[in-house]
């Protein structure tokens, strides 16, 4: 069971009122996925606090031209991109090994990039492209960049998950869909299990050495590319029907900016300081145990479970047959 609230914020907070007043400079964030929706959120409000930002792009071009933008827009010079395809493994880790080179003390890593509902596709190494994109390839590049947190210390891991993990745990024998019929939601669901449980073994391993890990539930965001696949003609009334047929309404939904704000309350708010981590964190919130899904707020046992986490760890490590010594 997790720790009971301890913010002031709450479901409708803006992730500028969580950083009003925070003076990040000298501090060091990467953020993947930085160039739409919550990363782009999450960048930019990083950048107003004075933290020199590097942000994801998987293209070079549209990062230089945001990361101009960004600096515009934020008034501050220290906003950089790199390019990061988490499908490819060597992507992922040419990525963690340049950062590791350029920043040896690294203070926030936020694991958002991520992909839903796509098509079923594997990599090189027959990883599911969900699991691949949203789970593994983060997993590479926080375990690779676990040596600049420890040196930064204190320092956080953020990893985006999701109210849909409720729709599946880790499925241990079949994992990458190659033995039962692959349906997109519950390759997303299982993947955002799986960003849950890598926070929660990543504080086990690092705690002790002053760097925490939080799961943070953004909520249901509608104006971000993550339905690109379900909802191809972008068509946002379409969208908000089909949000509607499962069920919610729209006062279950969130802005970008309020989407934002949990992630950068779990990366800066001094009262998580005094946690074990490996929390799962919503609406700037300390999340409830449910005993039953109901795809709206809470997470399962499954989601946290500890023996769960190192398992998951010891066998992304064998997909990858690569040890990391974090």
């Amino acid at each position: 069971m997790q720790a009971k609230a301890v913010s002031r914020f709450g479901k409708d907070t803006l992730a500028a009122e969580v950083a009003a007043g925070l003076d990040l400079r000298g501090k060091t964030a990467i953020v993947t996925g930085g160039t739409s929706g919550l990363g782009w959120e999450t960048t930019r409000i990083l950048a107003t606090t004075g933290a020199h930002v590097i942000f994801t792009a998987r293209d070079a071009d549209k990062g230089r031209q945001l990361a101009e933008e960004f600096r515009t827009l934020t008034r501050n010079p220290k906003v950089d991109y790199a390019v990061l395809d988490l499908f490819q493994v060597s992507s992922a880790m040419d990525f963690a090994a340049q950062m590791l080179r350029k920043f040896p003390k690294l203070d926030l890593l936020i694991l958002n990039a991520g992909t839903s509902g796509c098509p079923l596709e594997r990599n090189e190494l027959g990883i599911e492209s969900q699991f691949m994109t949203n789970y593994v390839g983060h997993f590479m590049v926080a375990a690779t960049l676990a040596p600049a947190l420890v040196a930064a210390a204190p320092s956080r891991i953020i990893t985006l998950t999701s109210a849909g993990h409720q729709a599946s745990p880790i499925v241990w024998e079949d994992v990458n869909f190659e033995r039962r019929d692959y349906k997109p939601m519950l390759g997303y669901a299982q993947s955002k299990t799986a960003m849950s449980l890598l926070a929660v073994e990543l504080s086990r391993r690092l705690s002790s050495r002053g760097v925490l890990a939080f799961a943070v539930r953004p909520g249901m965001v509608p104006d971000t590319n993550l339905a690109r696949f379900s909802n191809p003609s972008g068509d946002k009334e379409a969208l908000l029907a089909s949000i509607r047929a499962l069920g919610f309404s729209t006062n279950d939904l969130k802005s970008v900016e309020a989407g934002t704000a949990t992630t950068i309350w779990a990366a800066t708010a001094a009262e998580l300081a005094s946690t074990p981590g490996g929390l799962y964190l919503e609406d700037c919130q300390i999340a409830e145990q449910l005993q039953q899904a109901n795809f709206k707020n809470g997470f399962l046992a499954y989601a946290i479970d500890a023996a769960g986490a190192q398992r998951l760890w010891q066998m992304t490590e064998s997909m990858l047959s690569r040890t990391f010594n974090v």
